[in-house]
């Protein structure tokens, strides 16, 4: 898949604050800054947006339980982004205007370039909407966002969470998982890769685990 962007732009009238029905993410996007309209080349058709601005996400990826807590508190800052699907729950008609295309668009080409180099999703984008995507302009960073379910990718780390009952950590030093309630810790020496597999597939539903894994290079 390869996408390019419009010079078709619209601008943030207000600064727009949005919790989603999640209630553990929470964002920010400021005032005066920009979308542009992202294509999938091979069809020709709208599949999200770029945004050009400040952006700041912050997950609250913690679950408490009887025996202590487990994840962590998540706070992110970008400037450029890219937002799928097309249709965003946080932004309404009248916190958004058009504007004139610009007269030098090649800055915005060239982000949407490098963004390419980084993203190389095909039926996964798909299979996955309606959640909300966002890719932050740091390697590696990656949010995916759906009433039931909370995903931040920032490699190494991965935290995943659904509902207020399941939990998963996962980095290079080992692996924190919360289920039903119940918490327990274990080093990647002596958990199995099959069981993590396991745990990253029940969290993503009808995604491919491999696809997954695949596309944001996670190994254990």
């Amino acid at each position: 898949m390869i996408l390019s962007i419009r010079n078709s732009p619209i601008k943030i009238k207000k600064t727009v604050t949005h919790t989603f029905s999640n209630n553990h993410v929470k964002l920010e996007l400021k005032k005066g800054s920009l979308l542009f309209p992202i294509f999938n080349d091979f069809d020709d058709i709208q599949v999200g947006w770029l945004f050009s601005g400040k952006l700041s996400i912050f997950g609250d990826l913690i679950v408490h339980t009887n025996n202590g807590a487990a994840g962590k508190i998540v706070s992110q800052q970008y400037t450029h982004s890219i937002f799928m699907p097309v249709v965003l729950e946080f932004l309404s008609f009248n916190a958004v205007k058009e504007i004139n295309p610009l007269s030098d668009f090649s800055y915005y080409t060239k982000i949407m370039d490098d963004f390419n180099k980084k993203i190389v999703f095909t039926s996964f984008i798909r299979k996955t909407l309606p959640n909300t995507f966002i890719w932050g302009d740091k390697s590696g960073s990656f949010w995916m966002i759906s009433k039931e379910k909370t995903f931040f990718v920032h490699l190494p780390e991965v935290l995943a969470r659904e509902k207020d009952d399941n939990l998963l950590y996962l980095d290079k030093k080992g692996f924190t998982i919360v289920k039903n309630g119940v918490i327990s810790f274990e080093t990647s020496t002596f958990l199995s890769g099959q069981k993590i597999r396991k745990f990253i597939s029940e969290m993503l539903g009808s995604v491919n685990i491999d696809t997954f894994l695949r596309n944001f290079n996670i190994t254990f």
